[in-house]
């Protein structure tokens, strides 16, 4: 049984998937199972997602029901001690499931994590961060961050 999994729901996606993909293979965590499941996708998706052969990569193909309902699949069909949920249009960084393992392994009484993100124009730079308006996310960032 992997410790996480990492839920991608997938609509039509075939343009960005691939970098979702390879965010996660380049984590610095090796205990995971990514389920990818392509809602009923009309473009290119399941040959972006078919290039990649990593055995940790589990694909599901279900007619198009909407995103929470992939999920839930996603959810049904996963084995981690952990669910990580990434859009397939996200991607990681390089030490983002390790972080939230350390934490959820320190901290028993917690039952979920989460993080900010960045939006980026094309060239790579940030734009803005969503969560740092917010003070309630202060009494843990620190010992996120560690």
């Amino acid at each position: 049984m992997p410790k996480v999994s990492v839920i991608i729901p997938a609509y039509n996606c075939a343009k960005f998937v691939d970098g979702t993909i390879i965010s996660v293979l380049k984590q610095d965590f090796s205990d995971y199972e990514m389920v990818i499941i392509d809602d009923g996708s009309t473009d290119n998706t399941y040959e972006a997602i078919s290039r990649f052969s990593d055995r940790r990569i589990k694909y599901i193909h279900q007619i198009n029901q909407g995103v929470g309902a992939a999920r839930n699949t996603g959810i049904q069909k996963s084995n981690g001690e952990y669910l990580c949920f990434l859009d397939c249009d996200d991607i990681f960084l390089a030490n983002s499931i390790s972080k939230r393992v350390a934490f959820l392994d320190k901290y028993k009484e917690v039952m979920l994590v989460f993080s900010d993100h960045s939006r980026e124009y094309d060239k790579g730079y940030p734009i803005s961060n969503y969560l740092r308006k917010y003070d309630f996310v202060n009494f843990c960032k620190d010992e996120i961050v560690k």
